[in-house]
């Protein structure tokens, strides 16, 4: 069994004239929104054995919360630079390609690649992940390069503004 968990980075400042889009940063409320997020979390089993993500700024600080508040260890957090503006095959390459030896994976990067990703990969359909969502998605695989939707199976699909 593998196991997703599809995170779209945390909000972000207002991007300011001449600044990259890859360089922007996290706005004071991302802390809390992760924090939420991982209260929530807590109520599903969780598991995390990798942490990949987008190696823009606000992707990378949004890994780093998380592994903060998971008890995950900062420095094995993996960044590839293919999930920053990715389409949706070279998503799924990224995954088809994870170490198999993980099972549980907390892939961290942008909209709409993710949501386009998680459509893609199960139902119920999304019309768009926000900003700290999370979307799980179990897979009834033993290999990431085997996963599709006909073997998946989506847990949950959570956000800092759900009604719990």
């Amino acid at each position: 069994m593998k196991t997703l968990y599809i995170v779209r980075h945390a909000k972000t400042e207002v991007q300011q004239q001449g600044q990259l889009d890859f360089n922007r940063a996290l706005a004071p409320r991302a802390t809390q929104d992760i924090a939420t997020i991982t209260s929530l979390l807590k109520h599903h089993k969780i598991g995390v054995d990798a942490i990949v993500c987008s190696p823009a700024l606000r992707a990378i600080s949004t890994a780093k919360l998380l592994a903060t508040k998971l008890d995950f260890e900062i420095s094995k957090i993996e960044q590839n630079s293919l999930i920053y503006n990715a389409s949706l095959p070279t998503l799924l390459s990224i995954i088809w390609k994870l170490d198999d030896r993980n099972n549980h994976v907390f892939f961290v990067g942008h909209n709409p690649g993710l949501t386009l990703l998680s459509n893609f990969l199960s139902l119920p359909p999304i019309a768009h992940i926000p900003t700290s969502g999370i979307v799980c998605i179990e897979f009834n695989v033993k290999k990431w390069g085997m996963i599709s939707a006909e073997k998946s199976t989506q847990r949950f699909f959570i956000y800092p503004k759900l009604e719990v």
